[in-house]
Formats: C-alpha cells, structure tokens, sequence
C-alpha cells in the first residue's frame, strides 16, 4: 500500500511475554518500578496505535471437562486503519 502501519494488534499472551523482555525492560532503564505499557510500546515501535487484544474462548467438545484457550493465539497484527468516521471507506487493512 505505500504506507506504514499506524495500529499493531498484540494479543495478550505476547504483551505478557514482552513485559518479561529483558530487552523491553532495559529500554524502560531497567527498574522493577517500570512497566511496559501500551503507550511505551507505541514510542518503542513509533506505531501510534498499540492495542491489547484479549479474550478466552471454551475448546473443549460438548460434554467435555471445560477447556479454556486464547482466542487471538501468539500473532501480531500491524495494520493501517482509518479513523475517518464515513463507513463507505475501508477502515482496516491487515498487512
């Protein structure tokens, strides 16, 4: 498309592991009173938009013991979206 990504999507089993980085945590200068946070990430990786996707879904078969799993899994998204409010336009393109 020609342009950069304004939104990266980070499931939550990633942003956990990133708050575990050692990399990310030298980056915040490394003290246990920092944490990573969405808006850290966003300067880290110059992305304006840095959203946590979360949410568990039941992967068990009915009638099965109750089996909880990730719905996003471990990919990233980097997207382009548009805030423009006029629904005839794209507003999510996944590159």
């Amino acid at each position: 498309t020609g342009q950069n990504p304004n939104t990266i999507i980070i499931p939550n089993l990633v942003f956990t592991a990133l708050e575990d980085n050692a990399a990310i945590i030298a980056r915040l200068g490394g003290t246990a009173e920092q944490v990573v946070t969405p808006e850290f990430l966003a300067r880290l990786f110059k992305i304006p938009n840095v959203l946590i996707a979360g949410g568990l879904i039941s992967t068990n078969a009915s009638g099965q013991s109750l089996s909880i799993g990730e719905i996003w899994g471990d990919g990233v998204t980097l997207a382009i979206t548009n805030e423009n409010q006029d629904l005839q336009e794209k507003r999510f393109t996944d590159i």
